[in-house]
Formats: C-alpha cells, sequence, structure tokens
C-alpha cells in the first residue's frame, strides 16, 4: 500500500532511504536544512556550523564507500582508480546518485524540521524554511530520521573544563590549522576524523599533545599499493563486479595481486585482535596550559 514518507535529512542514509521508498512506490518528501546534498560532508566555510574541514579526505577507498547499485564508469575501459575520495568528490558522487535515481526532485533543501508529533496512526512534521522564515505543518504515514548520529556535538564532562581559560574546541568546527589559536594543543581522542586533523594541525603548533583513553593503531591508507580497506571485502576472496566482467590481462593480473598483496593484510589483523586487549596506553601525567581539541 503507498504511504506519504517525510525523510529528515539528505545525506548519504536519507538519499539511499528516498531512492528505496521511491522504488517501492511510495510518496517521498526529503528535507534538508542546508542547500545541497550530503550532511556533514556538505563543507561550510562557518566554523559555527557542523561540517568537515577543508582537507577532508574519506577514510574508506572509493569501491567500499561507492554504492553497490550506483558504480560509475565500471563499464568503461579505463583502470579504475584505487584511492579516497575528497569530501567534494564524495558530494558530487551524491549528487549524481540523487540525480540518477529521480530522488533530487524530492527533496526540499534550506528547510528545517523542527517538530514531529504524534497524529492518530501517522505523524506531523512541522517545517521551517529558512528563507523566508515561515512554517508549515504536514501530515506523513511515516517519518524516517536520518539526520545521522554527528549532527550534534559531543562533548564531554571534564572537571574544571568550564574555568579552563584557553580555547576549547571541537573537531566538527575546526576547518584548517588557523581554527587553533594557541601555540600548544591538547588532542583528545584519535578517531578517524581527529587522527586525519591531529596530523595536519600539529606542523602549525609549538607543542602539542595527546591523550588516548586506550591504544589505537595507526595504519597507512595503502598497503602495497591497493587501500587497506579492501580487507574484509570480498576482493579479498574475489572479484567484484566491475572486475569480474573483465576478462583483459589487467584485471586478471590485478586479481592475482590482490591476493598475494592482501594476505599479509588480513594476518596482520588477526595478530592486532589478539594482542588489543594487552596493550595498556601511556598515562599522561603532564598539565599544560594551551587549546583542548575534542
Amino acid at each position: 500500500m503507498k504511504k506519504s514518507v517525510a525523510i529528515i535529512g539528505a545525506g548519504p542514509s536519507g538519499l539511499v532511504a528516498a531512492k528505496e521508498l521511491l522504488q517501492e512506490g511510495h510518496s517521498v518528501s526529503c528535507y534538508e536544512r542546508q542547500s545541497g546534498i550530503g550532511g556533514l560532508f556538505h563543507y561550510q566555510d562557518d566554523p559555527s556550523k557542523v561540517s568537515v574541514w577543508k582537507t577532508c579526505r574519506l577514510s574508506s577507498s572509493m569501491l567500499v564507500t561507492y554504492f553497490s547499485d550506483f558504480f560509475p564508469k565500471w563499464r568503461e575501459a579505463e583502470p579504475f582508480e584505487h584511492r579516497h575520495l575528497s569530501h567534494q568528490e564524495y558530494v558530487n558522487y551524491l549528487t549524481d546518485y540523487a540525480d540518477h535515481f529521480g530522488v533530487t526532485d524530492c527533496i526540499r533543501f534550506n528547510t528545517e524540521v523542527t517538530l514531529v508529533t504524534r497524529s492518530g496512526e501517522g505523524w506531523r512534521v512541522t517545517v521551517v524554511e529558512h528563507a523566508t522564515g515561515s512554517s508549515f505543518t504536514r501530515s506523513f504515514d511515516v517519518v524516517a530520521i536520518c539526520s545521522g548520529v554527528h549532527s550534534e556535538p559531543h562533548y564531554p564532562d571534564f572537571p574544571g573544563l568550564e574555568t579552563f581559560q584557553g580555547q576549547v574546541l571541537h573537531a566538527a568546527h575546526y576547518r584548517d590549522p588557523d581554527s587553533v589559536t594557541g601555540r600548544s594543543a591538547l588532542f583528545i581522542g584519535a578517531g578517524e576524523s581527529g587522527g586525519e586533523i591531529i596530523e595536519e594541525a600539529s606542523r602549525h603548533l609549538d607543542r602539542s599533545y595527546l591523550s588516548l583513553r586506550r591504544s589505537v593503531y595507526v595504519l597507512p591508507r595503502f598497503v602495497n599499493g591497493v587501500p587497506n580497506d579492501y580487507n574484509g571485502t570480498r576482493l579479498l576472496y574475489s572479484l567484484p563486479e566491475f572486475m569480474a566482467r573483465r576478462t583483459d590481462e589487467q584485471a586478471l593480473t590485478m586479481h592475482r595481486k590482490l591476493r598475494r598483496w592482501l594476505f599479509p593484510l588480513w594476518l596482520l589483523r588477526k595478530v592486532m585482535i589478539r594482542s588489543r586487549d594487552a596493550l595498556v596506553p601511556p598515562c599522561v601525567r603532564e598539565v599544560v596550559r594551551c587549546s583542548i581539541f575534542l
């Protein structure tokens, strides 16, 4: 039975939800508070907004990032590029995805959902248009919340943080090394974004300190010429579709190389998992006056 669906957010999950619902024959309205597709990857120069930084590059490779139902240029004879997309390239890919599946026509940009309430067996959704400041309310059978888990920065509750005299900056508001105002900084955490930002910002500081709750493994993006995230994908066992349909010598050579290259990475991963619990991160005992980067 056809249903009316409101989707909140036009990031990767919102676009996929809209595409699948449209293909099932439902009526879809997607509301995006920003001016374009991409969610967090839609770069905004305003540091008060939540966004990626200027030089952000995805931590997953193109092969792992691309959706299985939209793999551009795989039929072409040109060799596939084994690399990682910049944030703008990823937004361009998502834009092409939305255009290809007819999702773009369902999106209302610069509109923010401010209230969702239950109404009988359905929902009432209140939306504010940024351009005019006007609001309206519509009824839907279903609401899909696709705003993501990183739309609101999380600040840990450290004793004394509220009285700290230096700069406190969250990664969501970092844009470039000039975002850090001091000459020394304490970086807390080294996740995917943190690891990239630390490497970039620390080059412009006199002193940099890193605080970790537990040990982390730092691996290069490429191992033996291929992205390290090929480990764990079907590339470890067989060719992906875009290569399997090619029988030229170049594709067959790549197949043989992948089997040799990925075996050491698979073995390394096993060793790392077994040794992880045995490693204890060093404690930071020195307290310094600096910027705190979360």
